[in-house]
């Protein structure tokens, strides 16, 4: 009955481990005795550490590892007849399952490293291109920088030499009328004398 009722709640029969778990556990959530908690402690710390990835063991291996090897001709949680060989298959078809399912596992491993590594070319193409429209819009703007400046100087040469034109008029007009009043002035006492 736990077994059909682990699938109502999932949607898939249990793991052996949630199988354990479920049948170990009492409604008010705690273990039925220390041993079987210790043992659900140690299922769960497994658990994490297979699913972040820093372990790789199947639910099988893990099983293994907190209950010890199983006994000959059975399987713990599966009752009575289960023997391994029922259950995996033989030794040799569960070593092949188990590399099978490794390589999958590497190989998926493998194209999501191949997809971060061509998301991170991706970006590095999209900031080059937006490096280089910001380095060209920079040029761009120095040139007309470049070109106002040129303007601005012509313009201010231009005033400056109509500035020095307009006083070199000026002072050879006051030249000129200073030669024109000493020479009146120096006729003027030339005939009075």
């Amino acid at each position: 009955m736990p077994l059909r009722c682990g699938k109502e709640k999932t949607g898939h029969s249990p793991s052996r481990i949630e199988l354990f778990d479920i049948t170990h556990v009492q409604a008010n959530g705690q273990a039925v005795n220390e041993p079987t908690q210790d043992a659900l402690v140690a299922l769960r710390n497994l658990t994490t550490q297979v699913n972040e990835g820093a372990l790789q063991i199947s639910q099988d291996q893990m099983f293994v590892e907190v209950f010890g090897p199983e006994r000959h001709g059975r399987v713990r949680g599966y009752g009575a007849g289960v023997t391994p060989t029922k259950l995996w298959g033989s030794s040799s078809s569960r070593i092949m399952y188990d590399l099978e399912k490794r390589l999958q596992e590497s190989e998926q491993k493998r194209l999501e490293a191949e997809q971060k590594c061509l998301e991170a070319k991706h970006i590095r193409i999209e900031a080059d291109a937006e490096l280089k429209e910001q380095v060209k819009h920079l040029k761009s703007m120095l040139e007309q920088q470049a070109i106002e400046m040129a303007k601005q100087r012509r313009h201010f040469e231009e005033q400056r030499a109509s500035q020095m034109a307009e006083q070199r008029a000026h002072y050879d007009n006051m030249m000129m009328q200073m030669l024109s009043y000493v020479t009146s002035q120096s006729a003027q006492s030339s005939s009075d004398h």
